[in-house]
């Protein structure tokens, strides 16, 4: 058996084993069970993100894009469209208290951009239609395989 297929089959049991350990865990939530489809949408809305930037005049595009980029988060119960809101809140508490001649606040909305995007696109499944951790899914942008304990 060559590398390529050792690493898919590792890849496809970790992925079952990641899913069959979560079944009967109370522990591990579904997302739409506990948190309303309503609520998630006007949480993680372009309105709702809009009163994050500092740049008013931007604020609409920057919501729209950081929308776009929530939109391709996976259901996972701690990566999920509104953890992406949690963390742009978060880094917004951060930024507020950066004062404007260190930071500007172009800067400041680019880093709230960035952390709507830190879990975007993020394919959930096993390979070859998403990545069985998210360190995989890291170092895929490094065009290298991912090896446990390295």
């Amino acid at each position: 058996m060559n590398r390529a297929t050792t690493e898919k089959n590792l890849d496809n049991q970790l992925w079952k084993h990641r899913n069959c350990a979560s079944q009967g865990d109370p522990t591990v939530t579904d997302a739409e069970s506990t948190v309303s489809a309503k609520v998630l949408d006007r949480y993680t809305s372009e309105e709702n993100l809009a009163k994050l930037f500092h740049s008013k005049e931007q604020a609409e595009s920057l919501a729209e894009l950081s929308a776009s980029l929530l939109a391709t988060y996976p259901n996972y119960p701690y990566h999920q469209p509104a953890h992406g809101v949690d963390v742009m809140h978060s880094t917004r508490l951060l930024t507020d208290v950066i004062p404007e001649d260190k930071m500007s606040s172009d800067q400041k909305d680019l880093l709230l951009v960035a952390a709507a995007a830190h879990d975007a696109g993020l394919a959930v499944g096993p390979p070859p239609y998403g990545y069985s951790t998210k360190e995989h899914y890291a170092v895929s942008f490094l065009g290298e395989q991912y090896e446990p304990n390295s």
